[in-house]
């Protein structure tokens, strides 16, 4: 039962790191003096990093036995890779950051899955993948939700 339920604060707390950045980033980027060009380019490179990198990744998740750790790590470059974005208004800095985001972000999903799998077994599986994703989903409502709350001046972001 402990296990079941670290897996389901897992999944709830994880979605708060995998929805953070995409749907402010642009505004984010804009604010920090970026044109639309270099903002839709820093936008892209997560999602191309991501494509490029989830085959080998998946490959390697099969592999290694130390799945929680690749967790821990894969959440440290999220947690990087955001701190770079912040940090930063030149345009490689925040390339970087979101190489490191997309990265390791497409991790995340088969290292869940996978830790799933060891945790409930073949015949639990399917159903177990239904309560992350409610967990998950769960999660991510409630911060687009208190995100939208926080802000009642729409100009707060687009000056002028």
């Amino acid at each position: 039962m402990n296990q079941a339920f670290g897996l389901d604060a897992f999944n709830f707390t994880l979605a708060g790191a995998r929805e953070g950045f995409g749907p402010f980033l642009g505004v984010y980027l804009q604010h920090q003096g970026f044109d639309p060009a270099r903002t839709g380019f820093a936008m892209s490179l997560a999602g191309i990093a991501g494509i490029a990198a989830t085959a080998p990744l998946v490959a390697l998740i099969d592999r290694i036995a130390a799945k929680r750790a690749a967790v821990v790590l894969a959440v440290a470059c999220i947690a990087i890779g955001a701190v770079l974005v912040a940090a930063s208004k030149q345009l490689w800095i925040v390339a970087a950051g979101q190489v490191f985001i997309g990265i390791a972000d497409s991790s995340l999903a088969p290292l869940v899955a996978a830790l799933t799998l060891g945790l409930v077994g073949r015949d639990r599986y399917a159903d177990r993948v239904a309560r992350n994703e409610a967990f998950t989903a769960g999660r991510a409502s409630l911060a687009q939700g208190r995100r939208g709350s926080l802000d009642t001046k729409p100009d707060r972001f687009c000056p002028g």
